[in-house]
Protein backbone atom coordinates (compact mmCIF):
# COMPACT_ATOMS: atom_id res chain seq x y z
CA UNK A 1 0.00 0.00 0.00
CA UNK A 2 1.65 3.33 -0.51
CA UNK A 3 1.22 6.39 1.55
CA UNK A 4 -1.26 8.44 -0.83
CA UNK A 5 -4.25 6.15 0.09
CA UNK A 6 -5.00 8.05 2.58
CA UNK A 7 -4.04 11.34 1.68
CA UNK A 8 -6.78 12.37 1.85
CA UNK A 9 -7.92 11.45 5.13
CA UNK A 10 -5.46 13.16 7.07
CA UNK A 11 -8.04 15.60 9.03
CA UNK A 12 -9.80 12.43 9.55
CA UNK A 13 -6.39 10.82 11.11
CA UNK A 14 -5.82 14.19 13.23
CA UNK A 15 -9.22 13.96 14.77
CA UNK A 16 -9.19 10.56 15.54
CA UNK A 17 -5.47 10.87 17.15
CA UNK A 18 -6.80 13.81 19.24
CA UNK A 19 -9.36 11.65 20.43
CA UNK A 20 -7.68 9.26 21.47
CA UNK A 21 -5.10 11.22 23.02
CA UNK A 22 -8.21 12.32 25.01
CA UNK A 23 -9.17 8.92 25.88
CA UNK A 24 -5.48 7.49 26.98
CA UNK A 25 -3.77 10.64 28.06
CA UNK A 26 -4.50 9.30 32.31
CA UNK A 27 -2.41 10.34 34.94
CA UNK A 28 -3.53 6.73 36.90
CA UNK A 29 -0.97 3.88 35.51
CA UNK A 30 -1.28 -0.02 36.46
CA UNK A 31 0.35 -3.18 35.42
CA UNK A 32 -1.95 -5.85 34.48
CA UNK A 33 -1.58 -9.69 32.95
CA UNK A 34 -3.34 -8.07 29.38
CA UNK A 35 -2.44 -10.08 26.10
CA UNK A 36 -2.86 -9.55 22.75
CA UNK A 37 -2.00 -11.78 20.10
CA UNK A 38 -2.18 -13.39 16.69
CA UNK A 39 -2.24 -16.92 15.55
CA UNK A 40 0.19 -17.95 13.19
CA UNK A 41 -1.55 -18.59 9.54
CA UNK A 42 -0.65 -19.68 6.02
CA UNK A 43 -1.63 -17.53 3.03
CA UNK A 44 -1.82 -19.15 -0.80
CA UNK A 45 0.35 -16.17 -2.76
CA UNK A 46 -1.73 -14.07 -4.55
CA UNK A 47 -4.72 -14.91 -2.64
CA UNK A 48 -6.71 -12.81 0.40
CA UNK A 49 -6.99 -14.31 4.56
CA UNK A 50 -8.85 -12.92 7.44
CA UNK A 51 -7.22 -12.93 10.59
CA UNK A 52 -8.35 -12.50 14.22
CA UNK A 53 -6.70 -9.72 16.88
CA UNK A 54 -7.57 -11.10 20.02
CA UNK A 55 -7.50 -9.52 23.62
CA UNK A 56 -7.28 -11.58 27.08
CA UNK A 57 -7.63 -9.11 29.39
CA UNK A 58 -7.77 -9.62 33.72
CA UNK A 59 -8.16 -5.77 33.55
CA UNK A 60 -11.66 -3.98 32.50
CA UNK A 61 -10.54 -2.25 29.10
CA UNK A 62 -12.82 -0.16 27.33
CA UNK A 63 -10.12 1.82 24.46
CA UNK A 64 -7.05 0.32 23.11
CA UNK A 65 -4.42 1.02 20.08
CA UNK A 66 -1.66 -0.89 19.12
CA UNK A 67 1.05 -0.76 16.11
CA UNK A 68 0.63 -3.38 13.37
CA UNK A 69 3.77 -4.00 11.27
CA UNK A 70 3.65 -6.68 8.24
CA UNK A 71 6.13 -8.84 6.63
CA UNK A 72 7.54 -7.56 2.86
CA UNK A 73 4.64 -9.46 0.29
CA UNK A 74 2.06 -9.07 2.83
CA UNK A 75 -0.38 -5.80 2.50
CA UNK A 76 -3.61 -4.59 4.36
CA UNK A 77 -6.53 -5.03 2.41
CA UNK A 78 -7.85 -0.98 2.52
CA UNK A 79 -11.18 -0.39 4.92
CA UNK A 80 -11.07 -4.79 5.48
CA UNK A 81 -11.25 -4.01 9.54
CA UNK A 82 -14.33 -5.63 11.23
CA UNK A 83 -15.37 -5.80 14.69
CA UNK A 84 -16.05 -8.83 17.16
CA UNK A 85 -19.73 -7.99 17.77
CA UNK A 86 -20.12 -10.34 20.46
CA UNK A 87 -17.39 -8.11 22.41
CA UNK A 88 -17.41 -4.54 20.54
CA UNK A 89 -19.80 -3.11 18.46
CA UNK A 90 -20.71 0.01 16.50
CA UNK A 91 -23.16 1.61 19.28
CA UNK A 92 -19.88 0.97 21.50
CA UNK A 93 -16.32 1.24 19.99
CA UNK A 94 -15.04 3.21 16.52
CA UNK A 95 -12.33 0.99 15.45
CA UNK A 96 -9.73 2.22 12.41
CA UNK A 97 -6.53 1.14 10.98
CA UNK A 98 -4.37 3.79 10.08
CA UNK A 99 -1.35 3.63 7.97
CA UNK A 100 1.52 5.01 9.06
CA UNK A 101 4.07 4.35 6.33
CA UNK A 102 5.73 1.62 4.87
CA UNK A 103 4.14 -1.54 5.33
CA UNK A 104 2.99 -0.13 9.42
CA UNK A 105 -0.47 0.92 10.49
CA UNK A 106 -2.17 1.60 13.62
CA UNK A 107 -5.22 0.10 15.15
CA UNK A 108 -7.38 1.88 17.35
CA UNK A 109 -10.52 0.78 19.37
CA UNK A 110 -11.82 3.48 20.71
CA UNK A 111 -14.90 3.52 23.17
CA UNK A 112 -17.65 5.54 22.34
CA UNK A 113 -18.13 7.20 25.83
CA UNK A 114 -17.50 4.62 28.97
CA UNK A 115 -18.73 1.45 27.73
CA UNK A 116 -15.74 -1.39 28.14
CA UNK A 117 -14.70 -4.51 25.90
CA UNK A 118 -17.40 -6.99 26.64
CA UNK A 119 -15.65 -10.57 27.95
CA UNK A 120 -12.14 -10.81 29.36
CA UNK A 121 -10.58 -13.22 26.22
CA UNK A 122 -10.99 -14.12 22.48
CA UNK A 123 -10.73 -12.55 19.08
CA UNK A 124 -11.76 -8.67 19.37
CA UNK A 125 -11.38 -7.13 15.72
CA UNK A 126 -10.33 -8.98 12.25
CA UNK A 127 -8.49 -7.98 9.24
CA UNK A 128 -7.96 -8.96 5.48
CA UNK A 129 -4.33 -9.43 4.38
CA UNK A 130 -3.16 -10.32 0.85
CA UNK A 131 -0.41 -12.12 -0.17
CA UNK A 132 1.58 -11.18 -3.25
CA UNK A 133 2.37 -13.88 -5.89
CA UNK A 134 5.80 -13.53 -5.09
CA UNK A 135 5.36 -13.89 -1.74
CA UNK A 136 7.44 -16.85 -1.09
CA UNK A 137 10.01 -16.79 2.14
CA UNK A 138 7.13 -16.09 4.88
CA UNK A 139 8.02 -13.60 7.47
CA UNK A 140 6.65 -12.43 10.95
CA UNK A 141 3.56 -9.87 11.70
CA UNK A 142 4.32 -7.79 14.80
CA UNK A 143 2.39 -5.82 17.38
CA UNK A 144 4.15 -3.23 19.29
CA UNK A 145 3.34 -0.16 21.51
CA UNK A 146 0.02 -1.29 22.52
CA UNK A 147 -1.51 0.95 25.13
CA UNK A 148 -5.08 -0.16 26.54
CA UNK A 149 -6.81 2.47 28.82
CA UNK A 150 -10.08 1.73 31.35
CA UNK A 151 -12.94 4.59 31.85
CA UNK A 152 -13.28 3.59 35.98
CA UNK A 153 -11.63 5.83 38.14
CA UNK A 154 -9.52 4.21 40.86
CA UNK A 155 -9.51 7.12 43.36
CA UNK A 156 -12.09 10.03 44.51
CA UNK A 157 -10.06 12.32 42.03
CA UNK A 158 -11.08 10.19 39.45
CA UNK A 159 -8.29 9.22 38.13
CA UNK A 160 -7.95 6.27 35.61
CA UNK A 161 -6.06 3.89 34.55
CA UNK A 162 -3.61 3.23 31.72
CA UNK A 163 -2.60 -0.31 30.74
CA UNK A 164 1.12 0.37 28.65
CA UNK A 165 3.22 -3.01 29.99
CA UNK A 166 0.76 -5.35 27.28
CA UNK A 167 3.47 -7.17 25.88
CA UNK A 168 4.71 -7.18 21.75
CA UNK A 169 3.18 -10.14 20.06
CA UNK A 170 4.26 -11.74 17.36
CA UNK A 171 2.73 -14.29 14.66
CA UNK A 172 4.69 -16.18 11.84
CA UNK A 173 2.82 -15.81 8.54
CA UNK A 174 3.86 -18.25 5.83
CA UNK A 175 3.13 -18.81 2.14
CA UNK A 176 0.69 -22.20 1.63
CA UNK A 177 1.16 -23.76 -1.93
CA UNK A 178 0.55 -27.27 -0.57
CA UNK A 179 1.71 -30.15 1.58
CA UNK A 180 4.75 -32.51 1.15
CA UNK A 181 3.99 -36.06 2.97
CA UNK A 182 3.89 -39.61 3.57
CA UNK A 183 0.78 -41.76 2.26
CA UNK A 184 1.39 -43.79 5.28
CA UNK A 185 1.03 -42.71 8.73
CA UNK A 186 3.06 -45.44 10.23
CA UNK A 187 5.08 -48.80 8.90
CA UNK A 188 6.28 -51.66 10.37
CA UNK A 189 9.84 -52.55 9.80
CA UNK A 190 11.88 -55.80 10.43
CA UNK A 191 15.33 -55.31 11.10
CA UNK A 192 16.59 -58.19 8.70
CA UNK A 193 17.46 -56.08 5.47
CA UNK A 194 14.17 -56.54 3.90
CA UNK A 195 12.92 -54.22 1.97
CA UNK A 196 9.90 -51.63 2.37
CA UNK A 197 8.76 -48.67 -0.01
CA UNK A 198 8.39 -45.34 0.75
CA UNK A 199 5.60 -43.34 -1.39
CA UNK A 200 6.50 -39.21 -0.75
CA UNK A 201 3.02 -37.29 -1.87
CA UNK A 202 2.71 -33.40 -3.00
CA UNK A 203 -0.78 -31.71 -2.09
CA UNK A 204 0.23 -28.96 -4.40
CA UNK A 205 -2.02 -25.99 -5.04
CA UNK A 206 0.58 -24.54 -8.08
CA UNK A 207 2.19 -25.32 -10.69
CA UNK A 208 5.58 -26.90 -9.83
CA UNK A 209 8.55 -27.17 -12.37
CA UNK A 210 11.03 -28.13 -9.56
CA UNK A 211 11.66 -29.12 -6.20
CA UNK A 212 14.02 -29.70 -3.03
CA UNK A 213 13.56 -31.26 0.37
CA UNK A 214 15.64 -33.24 2.75
CA UNK A 215 15.00 -36.87 3.90
CA UNK A 216 16.18 -37.85 7.32
CA UNK A 217 16.12 -40.99 8.05
CA UNK A 218 16.92 -42.51 12.21
CA UNK A 219 19.26 -44.80 12.96
CA UNK A 220 19.50 -47.84 12.06
CA UNK A 221 17.31 -47.45 8.43
CA UNK A 222 19.03 -46.90 5.03
CA UNK A 223 17.93 -46.22 1.64
CA UNK A 224 18.74 -48.48 -1.52
CA UNK A 225 21.37 -47.24 -3.66
CA UNK A 226 22.95 -48.57 -6.71
CA UNK A 227 26.80 -49.83 -7.23
CA UNK A 228 27.51 -46.10 -7.21
CA UNK A 229 25.60 -45.38 -3.77
CA UNK A 230 23.39 -43.29 -5.21
CA UNK A 231 19.98 -43.67 -3.99
CA UNK A 232 17.18 -45.46 -5.81
CA UNK A 233 13.49 -43.48 -7.13
CA UNK A 234 10.80 -44.75 -8.35
CA UNK A 235 9.40 -41.97 -10.28
CA UNK A 236 5.28 -41.49 -10.44
CA UNK A 237 3.28 -40.70 -13.27
CA UNK A 238 2.71 -37.05 -12.32
CA UNK A 239 6.11 -36.56 -12.75
CA UNK A 240 7.04 -35.29 -16.44
CA UNK A 241 9.35 -37.37 -18.10
CA UNK A 242 12.10 -35.16 -18.37
CA UNK A 243 12.06 -34.24 -14.44
CA UNK A 244 15.04 -35.85 -13.06
CA UNK A 245 15.77 -36.50 -9.53
CA UNK A 246 19.06 -36.40 -8.07
CA UNK A 247 20.19 -36.91 -4.19
CA UNK A 248 23.60 -36.13 -2.37
CA UNK A 249 24.14 -36.61 1.58
CA UNK A 250 24.00 -33.34 3.72
CA UNK A 251 26.68 -32.35 7.05
CA UNK A 252 23.80 -33.21 9.06
CA UNK A 253 22.81 -36.76 7.69
CA UNK A 254 20.20 -35.58 5.91
CA UNK A 255 19.49 -36.61 2.04
CA UNK A 256 18.71 -33.80 -0.23
CA UNK A 257 16.95 -34.23 -2.88
CA UNK A 258 16.15 -31.87 -5.43
CA UNK A 259 13.79 -32.59 -8.85
CA UNK A 260 15.41 -30.41 -11.68
CA UNK A 261 14.03 -30.23 -15.36
CA UNK A 262 14.97 -28.50 -18.94
CA UNK A 263 11.65 -27.75 -20.64
CA UNK A 264 9.01 -25.68 -18.63
CA UNK A 265 6.70 -29.11 -17.96
CA UNK A 266 5.27 -29.21 -14.57
CA UNK A 267 4.06 -31.05 -11.68
CA UNK A 268 -0.14 -30.19 -12.32
CA UNK A 269 -1.56 -28.25 -9.43
CA UNK A 270 -3.98 -30.46 -7.64
CA UNK A 271 -7.77 -29.11 -7.70
CA UNK A 272 -9.18 -28.15 -4.01
CA UNK A 273 -10.93 -31.57 -3.12
CA UNK A 274 -9.41 -34.27 -5.28
CA UNK A 275 -9.10 -37.68 -4.61
CA UNK A 276 -6.36 -38.36 -7.58
CA UNK A 277 -2.85 -40.30 -6.35
CA UNK A 278 -0.54 -37.31 -5.21
CA UNK A 279 2.35 -40.00 -5.32
CA UNK A 280 5.70 -37.96 -6.94
CA UNK A 281 7.96 -40.47 -6.56
CA UNK A 282 9.20 -43.38 -4.06
CA UNK A 283 12.35 -45.22 -2.45
CA UNK A 284 13.33 -48.41 -0.83
CA UNK A 285 14.11 -48.50 2.83
CA UNK A 286 15.72 -51.24 5.04
CA UNK A 287 16.28 -51.64 8.68
CA UNK A 288 19.01 -53.45 10.56
CA UNK A 289 18.87 -54.43 14.64
CA UNK A 290 20.13 -51.05 15.63
CA UNK A 291 16.84 -49.13 14.93
CA UNK A 292 15.04 -48.33 17.69
CA UNK A 293 11.57 -49.53 19.03
CA UNK A 294 9.87 -46.35 17.14
CA UNK A 295 11.22 -43.47 15.43
CA UNK A 296 10.31 -41.77 12.30
CA UNK A 297 11.09 -40.60 8.87
CA UNK A 298 10.91 -36.54 8.82
CA UNK A 299 11.04 -33.80 5.77
CA UNK A 300 12.83 -30.43 6.46
CA UNK A 301 14.02 -27.78 4.08
CA UNK A 302 11.26 -28.46 1.39
CA UNK A 303 10.70 -25.85 -1.28
CA UNK A 304 8.93 -25.57 -4.18
CA UNK A 305 9.38 -23.32 -7.53
CA UNK A 306 7.13 -22.27 -10.67
CA UNK A 307 7.75 -21.52 -13.74
CA UNK A 308 7.43 -18.08 -13.18
CA UNK A 309 10.80 -18.95 -10.93
CA UNK A 310 8.96 -17.77 -8.10
CA UNK A 311 10.05 -20.06 -4.86
CA UNK A 312 8.13 -21.61 -1.80
CA UNK A 313 8.90 -22.70 1.65
CA UNK A 314 6.56 -25.60 2.16
CA UNK A 315 6.07 -25.90 5.93
CA UNK A 316 3.15 -28.44 6.37
CA UNK A 317 5.00 -31.88 5.97
CA UNK A 318 3.99 -34.66 7.30
CA UNK A 319 6.82 -37.46 7.62
CA UNK A 320 6.14 -41.31 9.10
CA UNK A 321 6.31 -42.88 12.07
CA UNK A 322 8.32 -46.51 12.54
CA UNK A 323 7.62 -49.14 14.33
CA UNK A 324 10.78 -51.70 14.90
CA UNK A 325 8.48 -55.11 14.24
CA UNK A 326 10.69 -57.60 15.66
CA UNK A 327 10.63 -55.65 19.00
CA UNK A 328 7.53 -54.67 18.99
CA UNK A 329 5.36 -57.50 17.43
CA UNK A 330 7.41 -60.77 16.77
CA UNK A 331 9.80 -60.85 20.31
CA UNK A 332 6.24 -60.78 22.25
CA UNK A 333 4.63 -63.12 19.93
CA UNK A 334 7.38 -65.48 19.89
CA UNK A 335 7.49 -65.23 23.65
CA UNK A 336 3.59 -66.07 23.89
CA UNK A 337 4.40 -69.31 22.04
CA UNK A 338 7.28 -69.75 24.12
CA UNK A 339 4.87 -69.28 26.92
CA UNK A 340 2.78 -71.98 25.52
CA UNK A 341 5.57 -74.29 25.08
CA UNK A 342 6.85 -74.43 28.98
CA UNK A 343 3.49 -74.52 29.86
CA UNK A 344 3.29 -77.83 28.07
CA UNK A 345 6.73 -78.92 29.83
CA UNK A 346 5.63 -78.48 32.92
CA UNK A 347 2.30 -80.39 32.50
CA UNK A 348 4.32 -83.03 31.19
CA UNK A 349 6.61 -83.05 34.13
CA UNK A 350 3.43 -83.17 36.32
CA UNK A 351 2.04 -86.09 34.97
CA UNK A 352 5.37 -88.33 35.47
CA UNK A 353 4.79 -87.84 39.26
CA UNK A 354 0.81 -87.95 39.26
CA UNK A 355 0.16 -89.98 35.86
CA UNK A 356 3.22 -92.51 35.96
CA UNK A 357 1.24 -95.49 34.88
CA UNK A 358 -0.87 -93.93 32.26
CA UNK A 359 1.52 -90.88 30.79
CA UNK A 360 2.15 -92.99 27.98
CA UNK A 361 -1.21 -94.22 26.87
CA UNK A 362 -2.70 -93.97 23.67
CA UNK A 363 -5.70 -91.36 24.12
CA UNK A 364 -3.20 -89.07 26.35
CA UNK A 365 -0.43 -89.64 23.54
CA UNK A 366 -3.09 -88.35 20.82
CA UNK A 367 -3.70 -85.08 23.10
CA UNK A 368 -0.26 -84.21 23.24
CA UNK A 369 0.43 -84.65 19.79
CA UNK A 370 -2.48 -82.48 18.94
CA UNK A 371 -1.11 -80.12 21.50
CA UNK A 372 2.45 -80.48 19.97
CA UNK A 373 0.91 -79.33 16.58
CA UNK A 374 -1.16 -76.37 17.64
CA UNK A 375 1.89 -75.19 18.86
CA UNK A 376 4.03 -75.65 15.53
CA UNK A 377 1.27 -74.13 13.86
CA UNK A 378 0.94 -71.26 16.10
CA UNK A 379 4.62 -70.26 15.81
CA UNK A 380 4.45 -70.98 12.12
CA UNK A 381 1.54 -68.38 11.89
CA UNK A 382 3.39 -65.96 13.92
CA UNK A 383 6.35 -66.77 11.47
CA UNK A 384 4.30 -65.86 8.39
CA UNK A 385 2.68 -63.15 9.63
CA UNK A 386 6.07 -61.45 10.43
CA UNK A 387 7.12 -62.13 6.89
CA UNK A 388 4.37 -60.50 5.15
CA UNK A 389 4.19 -57.68 7.46
CA UNK A 390 0.04 -58.17 8.55
CA UNK A 391 1.84 -59.32 12.12
CA UNK A 392 1.19 -55.45 13.20
CA UNK A 393 -2.45 -55.29 12.44
CA UNK A 394 -3.59 -58.36 12.52
CA UNK A 395 -1.83 -59.54 16.44
CA UNK A 396 -4.54 -60.38 18.51
CA UNK A 397 -6.17 -62.39 15.49
CA UNK A 398 -2.82 -64.24 14.70
CA UNK A 399 -2.56 -65.51 18.15
CA UNK A 400 -5.58 -66.38 18.99
CA UNK A 401 -5.52 -70.09 18.94
CA UNK A 402 -3.43 -69.35 22.15
CA UNK A 403 -6.92 -70.37 24.32
CA UNK A 404 -7.22 -73.31 23.02
CA UNK A 405 -3.71 -74.69 23.16
CA UNK A 406 -3.63 -73.33 26.92
CA UNK A 407 -7.50 -75.17 27.51
CA UNK A 408 -5.89 -78.19 25.96
CA UNK A 409 -2.72 -78.70 27.83
CA UNK A 410 -5.11 -78.02 30.96
CA UNK A 411 -7.62 -80.63 30.00
CA UNK A 412 -4.45 -82.91 29.47
CA UNK A 413 -4.09 -82.95 32.93
CA UNK A 414 -6.99 -83.02 34.05
CA UNK A 415 -7.44 -86.12 31.79
CA UNK A 416 -4.31 -88.25 32.99
CA UNK A 417 -4.99 -87.85 36.33
CA UNK A 418 -8.85 -89.26 36.31
CA UNK A 419 -7.23 -92.18 33.70
CA UNK A 420 -4.38 -92.79 36.50
CA UNK A 421 -7.55 -92.97 39.32
CA UNK A 422 -9.13 -95.43 36.94
CA UNK A 423 -5.84 -97.88 36.94
CA UNK A 424 -5.29 -97.87 40.14
CA UNK A 425 -8.99 -99.14 41.17
CA UNK A 426 -9.06 -101.46 38.63
CA UNK A 427 -5.02 -102.89 39.15
CA UNK A 428 -5.43 -102.17 43.32
CA UNK A 429 -4.14 -100.50 45.80
CA UNK A 430 -1.60 -100.88 48.27
CA UNK A 431 -0.95 -99.59 51.84
CA UNK A 432 1.39 -96.76 52.38
CA UNK A 433 4.38 -98.32 53.76
CA UNK A 434 8.35 -98.77 52.73
CA UNK A 435 8.99 -100.49 49.91
CA UNK A 436 10.54 -103.69 49.61
CA UNK A 437 14.27 -102.01 49.67
CA UNK A 438 13.44 -100.50 53.06
CA UNK A 439 13.01 -97.18 51.59
CA UNK A 440 10.06 -94.57 53.10
CA UNK A 441 7.94 -92.58 51.17
CA UNK A 442 9.88 -89.22 50.93
CA UNK A 443 6.97 -87.12 48.97
CA UNK A 444 2.64 -87.85 49.12
CA UNK A 445 0.33 -86.09 46.66
CA UNK A 446 -3.29 -86.13 46.06
CA UNK A 447 -4.34 -86.55 42.22
CA UNK A 448 -4.90 -83.24 41.71
CA UNK A 449 -0.99 -82.92 42.56
CA UNK A 450 -0.93 -81.40 45.83
CA UNK A 451 1.75 -82.09 48.36
CA UNK A 452 0.21 -83.43 51.29
CA UNK A 453 2.48 -84.60 55.08
CA UNK A 454 0.43 -87.52 55.03
CA UNK A 455 -2.03 -89.85 52.77
CA UNK A 456 -5.61 -88.40 52.32
CA UNK A 457 -8.29 -90.76 54.01
CA UNK A 458 -11.14 -91.92 51.55
CA UNK A 459 -9.04 -90.95 48.41
CA UNK A 460 -6.11 -92.40 46.16
CA UNK A 461 -2.49 -90.72 46.95
CA UNK A 462 0.74 -90.59 45.16
CA UNK A 463 3.58 -91.28 46.89
CA UNK A 464 6.89 -91.15 45.90
CA UNK A 465 9.91 -92.62 47.64
CA UNK A 466 13.42 -91.90 48.16
CA UNK A 467 14.65 -94.89 45.04
CA UNK A 468 12.60 -92.98 43.17
CA UNK A 469 9.77 -95.32 42.76
CA UNK A 470 5.89 -93.84 42.60
CA UNK A 471 3.49 -95.78 43.71
CA UNK A 472 -0.44 -95.02 44.34
CA UNK A 473 -2.24 -95.85 47.53
CA UNK A 474 -5.89 -95.74 48.33
CA UNK A 475 -6.29 -94.72 52.06
CA UNK A 476 -9.36 -96.22 53.46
Amino acid sequence: MSNNTYTGKRSRTKLLALLAAMMLCFVGKAAAENVVSIEDFTIEPGREKTVAISLDNTDLISSLEMEIELPNGISYVDGSVARNTERITQNTHMVYMDHQGGNTYKLWVLANGQTDIQGDTGELVYITLHAAETFSAGGNIKVYDILGSSSHAIDEAGTTPTYDEIPDAEARVTPYVGKLYITEDTMAIKTDGTMRKVSVALDNYIDVRNFQLDITLPEGLSIETDEAGNAIFEYADRMPQELALTSRVQENGALRVSAVGLTTNVISAIEEGSTADATIFSFNVKADETLPLKSEITFDNVIVSSNSAASYLVDDLSGIELTNSYIAHYTPANDSVQALRDMYAETLAEMDEVAPDVKDSETLTAQKEDIEGMIADLQEAVDAAYDDYTLAPEYDEVLSPSEDIIAAIEKLLEDAIAEQEKHDIETGISDVGATADGEAPVKIYTTTGVQVDTPVKGQVNIVKYADGTVRKVYVK
